[in-house]
This record gives C-alpha cells, structure tokens and sequence, in this order.
C-alpha cells in the first residue's frame, strides 16, 4: 500500500492543478479531501499543518486571487456575518485567558487556525465562491463523490471484517499515539466492531453522514437538482449505501440523528414526496409495515439499553452532576480553556466525567458561561434563518431537518467534530435560496420585458 503521506501530497496537488485550470472544480476536490481525509493526518509536522489546513491554504490563495485579481466573485453580503464575529469575541477569551490556554496574543493565533479556519472559514469560502447554478452543482456532485468514496470503504471494512487498512497505516506511519479502536468485550447486536470508514471515530463518521440525509433527499425529490450525478439511480444508491454505513456506526446517537432527519424531511415535504407516482409510494408504505413491526420492538430494546452495550441515561445525569458541580464550578465563566477536556482525559484526572457526553459540558469546560452564549448566539441565528417565513426560503424544509439533527446529535454525544460539516450545509442552502431567487427574477424580468416588447 502506498503510504499515507504519498497519497495525501496527490491528492493535494491535484487539487492545485485543478485550481489552476478551474476554479470552481478546484473548489470540489477541496471539498472531497476535506469530507474524507481525518483532521489527524498531519503532513508538515513543523508548522502543525494537516492535509485539511493545507488544503484550506491552498482554496484560500486562489480564492483571494478570484475575489481580488480577477474580480470573478461578486460581493453578495453573507448574512451571518454579525453572529460568526459575536461569537468569535465570545470564543477568544477562553482562547487567550485560561488555564489551559497559550495566552495572549497567540490565543487568537490558535483561534483563527484551529477551530475558525478548520470550521467556519471553508463555509463562507463556498458562499462567496458558488455565483451560479452550474457553480452549485458543481459542488454538489463533488460531495456526492466523498461520500460515496467513504461509504464503499465503510462497506468493505465490514466485509473484511472491520479490518481498517487505512487507519492501520496511519498508525504505523505516522505512530499516532491515539486511534480508537471499539473493540467491544460485549458484543452490539452480534457485531464485533463498528465501521468508521477514514473518520477517526465511528460516532464523529455517523453524525457527519446524517446531516448529509437532507440534501440528497433534496437531490431526489427536487427536479431541479435532478441529474447533478449521472445517472439518477446512483444518487439512489449512494443514499444507500450511506443508511447502510449508518447503521453499521451502531451508535444510538447517530440513528436517532438520522431518524430525525428522515422524519423531519418527510414530513415537511410530504406533498412534494406523494404528489407523483402515489399508487407506487402507497405500496411501497404498505410493504414496510412488516418490517416496521419487527425494528420498532428492537429499537424500543435498544434505546433502552437491554441487549446494546453503551452510556446510558443515568450515565448522563452522573456526567451532569459531576462535570458542573466538581468542574465547572471552579472556572464558571471562561472555563479552562480549549485544550482542558484532552488534558483531563490525558493525565487522568476528573475521570467521573466520563467522557464529557454532551457539547453543553464540553462548551462550560472549554469555554466557560461567555462561550456558551457565544454558540447560542451562533445557533440562534442560523434557526432564525431556516425558519424566516419567506417565499423564497426554497431549502426551508432541508435546513430545519439538518439543525434539529445536528443539534439533538451534538446534545447527546458532545463530538463538536460534526461543526465543521454542519456549518458547510448551513451555507451552502443558504446560498442555494439565493441562487434560486435571483434565477426567479431573472425569469419574471425576462418575461416582462417580453410581454412589453410584444404590447410594443
């Protein structure tokens, strides 16, 4: 096998090369290693920089070299400018003031390269950058691609026998000193193991693979974005496999994100969903009945915890007790800083936590009571923005199902590793109820001045 290095370099340098002769592709396979690759896989030790920074440096060059040289990309005002700097203010505190922080100034230093240009920054690099429908699509097809790439390799890890090559080099080359590895003692519903694919963690894979539901359900149900991945019947098969590969997480947090994802979707867009072809779908519906009076009963057992080893309830309420009366207690305010929750796992202590399930501990931990409004502030305004009762919220339906995911999935588990790719979805619908907008008046302008010329 090739080493891992060797194949992260390609792949970075085809997506300099791409950059060079395509702006927009370039974009894409900046979005495909950004999906697939782990964050752990780091490329220049010396300055700290993993293949997704790098690949991050390399779209941000040619981005500035589009908005400022070339002047391609016009300047539409991104809308969620005033919470993203709100919250950064509330962040860099915790950042710059803490325990187990580096101090000022090179806390904002750490701010803007390991959590604002991991996680914001490629959003808003995708806002500005998708001017047109084709620019949409582009992009679309090319996170099409990255999951469809990381589903057949989930897949195949379990045929090998959750056997993850590609984890097992990484550990080997690069000697992490940390994979987690979920070798069960007890077994979960008769499997060994559970498929995490290139994510390093099965649960970080099934909550990122949930938020991804949405859109594809739009793909397939809207017209308009019909024929983004040639033929249609691989959409159907990608979505798919994905199900598939969430299911295979065995993770109760993921299924239920999924769930809520799938039903909030359905719901929303019913009449779109049995508007065609209802005698097929009603059969369809019929047929899975049977097989619904089978899963309901085995997920009642499930989430109940009576045959499937895992955090239970009172887990989470020990966690509660113990994480904000014993820890949060001593740092109310700015918490101990971004770097806290590993040192306590890492030296041992505070071990009643037990893993700090939920992002509530983990925003009191790290960043304390004014980073904690910082995030509200930041959730608030993206839920006010789905739920803006506008004609031309188009992707209204997509967004609400996404946030209610994402939320009840980060509420549960805590793994902020998720952020990164909800944010991505946050922008890109936004920018899509803009596309499709613009493309509305463009219609009715057009119309106009045709009805105009033939009155003439």
């Amino acid at each position: 096998m090739l080493p891992i290095k060797l194949i992260a370099f390609v792949f970075l340098f085809f997506e300099f090369i791409t950059f060079c002769f395509n702006y927009k592709k370039g974009l894409g396979v900046f979005l495909f290693i950004y999906l697939v690759f782990p964050q752990s896989l780091t490329i220049l030790d010396f300055l700290n920089l993993n293949i997704i920074r790098l690949a991050l440096l390399i779209a941000l060059l040619f981005f500035i070299r589009e908005l400022f040289l070339r002047k391609k990309i016009k300047s539409t005002v991104f809308p969620l400018w005033t919470p993203v700097i709100l919250f950064s203010v509330l962040l860099l505190p915790s950042y710059n003031f803490t325990e187990y922080s580096d101090g000022f100034p090179k806390g904002i230093y750490n701010y803007i390269l390991y959590f604002f240009s991991d996680t914001l920054l490629p959003g808003i690099i995708l806002f500005y950058s998708i001017q047109s429908f084709k620019d949409l699509k582009i992009i679309l097809k090319w996170m099409a691609i990255a999951i469809l790439v990381m589903t057949a390799y989930g897949i195949i890890e379990y045929a090998s026998g959750f056997k993850n090559i590609f984890w097992d080099s990484m550990q080997k080359e690069l000697k992490l000193t940390k994979v987690y590895d979920y070798q069960d003692v007890d077994d979960r519903l008769g499997f060994s193991n559970r498929v995490k694919s290139t994510n390093i963690h099965p649960i970080v894979y099934g909550g990122r693979l949930a938020l991804f539901i949405p859109l594809f359900m739009m793909l397939m149900a809207d017209s308009r974005f019909w024929r983004v991945i040639k033929p249609n019947i691989t959409l159907i098969i990608i979505f798919g496999m994905l199900l598939i590969n969430v299911f295979l997480c065995l993770s109760r947090s993921c299924w239920v994100s999924a769930a809520i994802a799938l039903s909030v979707v359905f719901f929303l867009k019913r009449k779109q969903y049995f508007k065609r072809h209802s005698t097929l779908k009603m059969a369809l519906l019929a047929g899975a009945l049977p097989s619904l009076i089978y899963f309901v009963p085995l997920l009642i057992r499930v989430l109940s915890k009576a045959d499937f080893h895992g955090s239970s309830y009172q887990l989470r309420n020990q966690q509660y007790d113990y994480i904000f009366n014993v820890i949060v207690a001593k740092q109310f305010y700015l918490g101990f800083g971004p770097d806290a929750i590993n040192s306590f796992l890492n030296s041992g202590i505070y071990l009643g936590a037990l893993g700090y399930e939920s992002i509530i501990f983990e925003i009191f931990v790290n960043s304390g009571l004014i980073g904690f409004v910082g995030y509200l502030i930041l959730y608030i305004a993206i839920i006010r923005m789905a739920f803006k009762n506008n004609k031309n919220n188009y992707t209204k339906p997509y967004l609400i199902a996404t946030i209610i995911a994402h939320l009840s999935f980060v509420i549960i588990t805590g793994e902020r590793s998720t952020l990164m790719v909800f944010w991505l979805f946050v922008c890109i619908y936004i920018k899509i109820n803009y596309i499709l907008t613009s493309s509305k008046a463009l219609i009715i302008a057009n119309n106009d001045e045709y009805k105009s010329t033939e009155a003439a």
